[in-house]
């Protein structure tokens, strides 16, 4: 019997959220989708205006579709912005380092001659030092790019979905709402996306390995591969977020 999918009234994730994204690998994206699909997850969000929304996808679509003028435009405005920021840095950094400190990047210029500026800005502000999402992953990794992604939507979304503040003790809960949802988006499946089953593929054979069973059936296969995305993405996501505060006190 076919299985279908689920229903509005099925699925946990409230309505009106920014879209949850799924990773694709690079040769399985359509030519110039990976950067639209990022671009609306980031403006569909509580704090932009439906009128910013318009701009800026229509400065977008103007500019991919080489409009050159509105090329120019996000070029002057970004470079007006950065210089802005640049001269803060200079004039009075102790403004911009407790943000900075606590942000994951950091808006600059790049040129053959202005990558050693860069570098010393970045230590300067001491950007990412008290960032939750600091520390030593490896973003290649399809695991941990899942859970990154994972965080920064759901930190998007926070007030909506009634998430308290990260720390310690609340990161559990995080991560349970984040697998809710995708298994939402993967309509309770995400074994049967291609990017997320990848992470979990050499568990297929788990039931079997630990002695529980002596043959796995192709539904147990599924499950444990299941199990095994839901494993791996919980341990990229407690190394992603291994910074959080202890907690809100």
């Amino acid at each position: 019997m076919k299985e279908q999918a689920n229903t509005p009234e099925q699925r946990k994730t409230p309505p009106g959220l920014t879209p949850f994204l799924l990773l694709r690998p690079p040769e399985e994206l359509p030519r110039h989708s990976l950067g639209v699909r990022r671009l609306i997850a980031q403006l569909v969000s509580p704090d932009e205006s439906r009128e910013s929304v318009a701009d800026a996808l229509g400065l977008y679509f103007a500019a991919v579709k080489g409009n050159q003028a509105a090329i120019v435009r996000l070029l002057h405005h970004s470079a007006t912005l950065i210089a802005i920021l640049e001269a803060i840095a200079e004039d009075n950094p102790d403004v911009l380092r407790p943000i900075a400190r606590k942000q994951f990047v950091w808006p600059a210029l790049i040129g053959s001659k202005h990558f050693d500026k860069n570098r010393s800005l970045l230590r300067h502000l001491q950007v990412g030092k008290k960032c939750s999402i600091r520390g030593k992953w490896n973003p290649k990794s399809r695991a941990t790019s899942m859970a990154l992604g994972m965080y920064m939507w759901l930190k998007m979304n926070q007030d909506a979905l009634g998430l308290p503040h990260l720390t310690l003790e609340t990161k559990k809960q995080w991560f349970e709402t984040g697998w809710s949802v995708l298994c939402d988006v993967t309509d309770r499946h995400p074994e049967k996306d291609t990017f997320l089953r990848q992470i979990g593929q050499h568990y297929g054979q788990h039931s079997k390995n630990t002695g529980a069973q002596k043959r796995v059936t192709p539904r147990t296969r599924e499950s444990n591969i299941r199990a095994g995305i839901r494993k791996q993405l919980w341990q990229s996501f407690r190394n992603v977020t291994r910074h959080a505060p202890k907690s809100t006190d």
